[in-house]
């Protein structure tokens, strides 16, 4: 079911006001922005180009499937969604209109991943998943192509490489295969960072800084034109970085 939201165009380029403050977004090939409010226990998915209309499970009287609390939003392509509900121990594959395509219970995953407790997850635009396990410490790849030993922050899969960032705010690209390819610090002051799949921006408290490729680490640019206060939720493509600050969204041109 579709709802309509109010949007329009006010600070920073926001483009509409959400029914709740999301805690964690994302956007799919197409622009689509799905938002996970983690008070209301609502999932929305805002439909580009205008998010003037949203579809919405959990939280309100369109609920037909309800999630506990979500870790991870991974879109893939022809609109569908990974959807890590740790509190319901679930993976859910998620369709164009947010209905439950597929769903495995952690109980029902390989031993290694059941026993050791999945907690994040990132997909490749084709489909294939990598997940940090809690217990042990390591991101598995969904069809157990291969394996990397490392403490987890965020992680973002592309088809090329595996951009991971350590509870030491170490910037790490791998391959697919688990070889690094580069490793670099975040300054110890990062205030906020959000990853995208090869790029990744985050704020100290004098500035906000972009690195658009993070194989380059050194090749940053500063942006004076996003506000002092933290988003509360966030998202990073190629082009557009996502946030939401309660309950107003906004999105701000890379360059």
């Amino acid at each position: 079911m579709r709802w309509w939201v109010c949007s329009g165009c006010l600070l920073w380029a926001q483009v509409a006001t959400l029914p709740c403050a999301p805690t964690r977004l994302a956007v799919d090939e197409l622009g689509h922005l799905y938002a996970w409010c983690d008070a209301e226990k609502a999932l929305l998915k805002l439909w580009a180009p205008r998010y003037d209309s949203l579809t919405r499970i959990g939280g309100g009287p369109a609920s037909r499937e309800g999630f506990f609390a979500l870790n991870s939003l991974a879109p893939i392509g022809n609109q569908q969604l990974y959807v890590l509900d740790v509190g319901r121990q679930t993976l859910f594959l998620l369709g164009t209109n947010l209905q439950v395509l597929q769903k495995i219970r952690f109980e029902d995953m390989a031993p290694e991943l059941r026993q050791s407790f999945p907690t994040y997850l990132s997909a490749m635009p084709g489909g294939d998943l990598f997940i940090a396990l809690r217990e042990t410490q390591e991101i598995v790849r969904m069809d157990a192509f291969g394996q990397i030993l490392v403490r987890i922050q965020d992680l973002q899969a592309s088809e090329t490489s595996l951009t991971v960032l350590d509870q030491d705010y170490q910037l790490k690209v791998f391959d697919p295969w688990g070889s690094l390819l580069t490793a670099s610090p975040l300054p110890p002051t990062t205030q906020f960072y959000v990853l995208g799949r090869h790029n990744l921006l985050y704020k100290t408290p004098t500035e906000w800084v972009y690195i658009p490729e993070t194989r380059q680490p050194d090749q940053k640019y500063l942006l004076s034109d996003l506000p002092n206060d933290l988003p509360t939720a966030s998202y990073l493509t190629s082009t557009h970085f996502y946030y939401a600050m309660g309950r107003a969204l906004f999105v701000h041109s890379l360059p």
